[in-house]
């Protein structure tokens, strides 16, 4: 079975063309292709189709390749309420990558995502294409003919804020660090990690800003606690901020 669907995946594949040049992910060192009525999105890097539910969503994250592509596996993916299908090794953009293809329930849809996972020691790269599995025959391998044709550069964004629809000014005490999606760090030391639990780290989104430091609700603790690049998480504390914007 899992043959029998690589075999026909990669027929679909090949049936697809993309003649457009790729564009850059805001924020990302990465580039895609966007499929036929995909625009770029303003809530994530990436692009979406509203009217289908569809949408390639780019993700950096400093850090070793090899640790994420290990969580891919079918023990890995179910808490994230995905059901893995099948994955396999695939070369993009000169590099082996591995590709994953899941399946997952949103709001009582059946939605089916490619994954790719690609990267080095310092940093990797996740590119995840979602659609509706009744819109599969047609969006499917248009996105995974997308998602395969990945690009990217070494050098990361010189502004940080490139493509956000917020803009966040912090205060003395605190750096802007780094940025995963449209999500930004801040830290005292101005470094990830930080230096010890005693450091404060703030992350701010486009609807909310989050902190995390020595005093914190139990709702807050679990939900960091949950984020696999936040380790020894002790209080945390959260309010709205009148900076972002």
């Amino acid at each position: 079975m899992k043959a029998l669907a690589l075999v026909l995946t990669c027929a679909a594949f090949a049936g697809v063309a993309l003649a457009a040049d790729p564009v850059r992910m805001p924020g990302t060192t990465v580039s895609l292709v966007p499929p036929e009525g995909f625009t770029p999105s303003t809530r994530f890097p990436g692009f979406q189709n509203e009217k289908r539910h569809a949408s390639i969503m780019v993700t950096e994250i400093d850090g070793p390749v090899d640790s994420a592509k290990k969580g891919m596996t079918k023990e890995g993916l179910a808490p994230g309420g995905m059901t893995l299908l099948f994955s396999t090794t695939q070369k993009v953009n000169g590099a082996e990558g591995l590709l994953v293809h899941v399946s997952q329930v949103a709001a009582g849809v059946p939605f089916l995502k490619w994954m790719l996972v690609v990267g080095d020691p310092a940093k990797t790269r996740l590119i995840v294409g979602t659609f509706p599995e009744s819109d599969a025959k047609e969006l499917g391998p248009a996105i995974q003919a997308a998602v395969l044709g990945a690009t990217w550069t070494g050098a990361a964004p010189k502004d940080l804020l490139e493509g956000l629809p917020f803009r966040i000014t912090p205060g003395s005490q605190l750096k802007l660090t780094n940025r995963v999606g449209n999500s930004l760090m801040f830290t005292e030391s101005g470094e990830i990690p930080t230096k010890g639990p005693e450091e404060a780290l703030y992350v701010a989104g486009p609807r909310w800003v989050r902190r995390i430091s020595p005093t914190c609700a139990p709702s807050r603790r679990r939900r960091a606690r949950q984020t696999a690049q936040t380790k020894e998480v002790g209080r945390l504390e959260g309010r709205r901020s009148r900076s972002a914007r």
